[in-house]
């Protein structure tokens, strides 16, 4: 049942979410009750639940499944998005090709990445933390059953001049271009659905996470003009 919120008197319209994305957010029944009387209220959220449950891994997993996108999408579209999806396993079940794909890993863990559910930063594994995950996995599946194995992503690496916190650094980096999304729906009827800008992350090669506010990664800008890159610089052409 949908109810209207109100505080000091006024109408809430819009709950924007700075937390609420962990368990460690919910330690009582009492912040349970407060998402649920937001969620309940016919103010507008950001996210909502269900686009919230969407950000879990086990969506990343079905897209890269035979068939899944074709439901949604032409053969075109699932064909151009697929460009951008590495292998990705769910470590669930105990099966043969979940045990030969932790024993690649765990030869080559400068391959792969072990996530959990969640986004946010500070979830996934790395390396060497990735081979004592897995090894203690081999010996208790139990330990994987919330886990995901994904390819690492290949990226291209330049150097930058780094600004964190105050302080400058000069280092190899990396960098993610992501797109932000507007939708707004009223139950299952559509309202507005657009692009709403891009974000750039840049961060240290080495460094797994990449999260702005861990202090991981900086905002970037992207250049979109013509370039070459020469021994880790890029050499921008005349505007």
């Amino acid at each position: 049942m949908a109810y209207y919120y109100y505080r000091h008197g006024k109408e809430i319209g819009l709950v924007y979410l700075r937390a609420g994305y962990t368990p460690r957010d919910y330690p009582t029944d009492a912040e349970w009750k407060g998402r649920e009387i937001l969620e309940c209220s016919m103010a507008i959220k950001c996210p909502s639940i269900d686009l919230h449950l969407v950000t879990f891994k086990i969506f990343q997993e079905h897209f890269g499944q035979k068939d899944f996108l074709e439901k949604y999408l032409t053969p075109a579209e699932c064909a151009k998005l697929r460009e951008f999806l590495t292998d990705f396993w769910s470590l669930k079940d105990k099966t043969k090709e979940a045990e030969e794909n932790i024993k690649k890993a765990i030869e080559h863990p400068e391959e792969y990445v072990v996530k959990s559910h969640r986004e946010g930063g500070g979830n996934n594994y790395y390396m060497e933390e990735l081979r004592k995950v897995l090894m203690e996995g081999q010996k208790d599946w139990n330990t994987l059953q919330s886990l995901f194995l994904m390819e690492k992503i290949a990226t291209t690496q330049v150097n930058s001049y780094l600004l964190v916190n105050g302080e400058v650094s000069y280092a190899k980096t990396v960098s993610e271009y992501s797109r932000f999304g507007v939708f707004i729906s009223d139950k299952s009827k559509m309202l507005q659905n657009y692009d709403g800008g891009h974000l750039v992350r840049t961060k240290k090669a080495e460094v797994g996470e990449g999260g702005v506010a861990m202090g991981s990664a900086v905002i970037n800008i992207p250049y979109t003009g013509d370039y070459t890159l020469k021994e880790g610089r890029i050499e921008l052409e005349e505007i």
